[in-house]
């Protein structure tokens, strides 16, 4: 197996190329070309010489850089490459928001691919099988960035700079906006570890990914094994919904009798009741207005009480300002009397 510039590089009796070219001293185009050789020799599982794939005048440069003499680094090996590439980069260092920028446009999210028809729970679990892989991308990138660059990542997110120090914070905001179900489901789980370095929320992240995902799977079968089943039931003495016993209402002409009390006792008892459904005869037989049928409710007994004496049931019920006969009411808006007879019905409701 050998390379030549611009040639097709043989590997044993098969001629294929890799079509790999390092052209601009950049950390982006140097960690893209690095991964497009990568896939290439993970493709066709061979090793291949860098050298001859780099543009002989940033080749030029890096001899200059390096100190070696521009005659010599046709002969370079990997370790001569990467020795030249270390020490270009240490004399123009980028810095922690510049390295989480290049993450940012190089390290793309797997894309996810669901069903029109899927519901949140399906497009869960798809965004949660990608992060694992987009988190190993991320990975890739930051032992890149150990093996040519000495960086130093802080370990917490500065409150007063906006923009990210840290390829967590990276990682995060693109999961949040690629996958939005996914980042509902971790979002506490990345904030409990967001003191860890990169390789450690790799390996809590995947963990955390693939118990959610057995979780929300188990959990949608269980759902459709009952939706399947039949709806239709017929109530039984055990499906009754619990209601608490009451008063039975008793006829209008009748009168409530507790349990031990006396009927004679409560024949004699005149009924003051407000609201009692007995209306006045005299008020269903005369012309009056019908505005003071609703107005008052009178005990049936004789004699009838001064309409003045009673609450005007308008203004009791609804408040002040719901009679429409206002000052010419016949009954009392008083609030001396509105209130007597509100504790009135309050003790008829709620006596012991």
């Amino acid at each position: 197996m050998y390379n030549l510039p611009n040639k097709p590089t043989v590997i044993t009796a098969t001629i294929t190329e890799c079509t790999a070219r390092w052209r601009s001293f950049t950390v982006q185009a140097l960690y893209e070309f690095l991964a497009e050789v990568a896939d290439y020799e993970h493709a066709h599982r061979v090793r291949l010489n860098h050298v001859p794939m780099i543009a002989p005048a940033l080749l030029e440069y890096l001899a200059t850089m390096s100190g070696v003499d521009s005659r010599d680094y046709v002969s370079w090996g990997s370790f001569e490459l990467k020795r030249a590439i270390r020490l270009s980069l240490s004399a123009s260092r980028p810095t922690n928001i510049q390295l989480c920028e290049v993450a940012h446009r190089t390290v793309k999210f797997p894309r996810v691919y669901v069903s029109a028809t899927a519901n949140d729970a399906d497009k869960a679990i798809a965004q949660l099988n990608q992060v694992p892989i987009f988190l190993s991308r991320m990975e890739h990138f930051r032992k890149f960035v150990a093996e040519y660059m000495d960086v130093s990542w802080p370990v917490e997110k500065n409150a007063n700079e906006p923009r990210h120090h840290r390829l967590n914070e990276v990682a995060e905001d693109v999961i949040k906006a690629q996958a939005s179900a996914g980042w509902a489901i971790l979002k506490t789980d990345f904030h409990n570890i967001r003191k860890k370095s990169m390789d450690e929320v790799y390996d809590a992240i995947t963990r955390c990914c693939r118990e959610k995902v057995n979780t929300l799977a188990s959990a949608a079968e269980v759902w459709e094994k009952f939706t399947r089943l039949p709806i239709s039931f017929t109530p039984s003495a055990s499906t009754t919904p619990y209601r608490p016993k009451t008063i039975n209402h008793v006829a209008q002409d009748e009168e409530y009798i507790a349990p031990g009390e006396d009927a004679t006792a409560v024949a004699e008892e005149p009924s003051a009741m407000v609201g009692n459904d007995d209306i006045d005869e005299e008020l269903l037989s005369s012309s009056s207005d019908p505005t003071n049928e609703l107005c008052a409710i009178v005990p049936s007994a004789a004699p009838t009480p001064d309409p003045k004496t009673l609450p005007c049931n308008q203004v009791l019920l609804r408040g002040a300002g719901a009679c429409k006969k206002g000052p010419d009411c016949p009954y009392s808006h008083d609030q001396a009397v509105l209130k007597a007879a509100w504790v009135e019905v309050y003790n008829k409701l709620y006596r012991k």
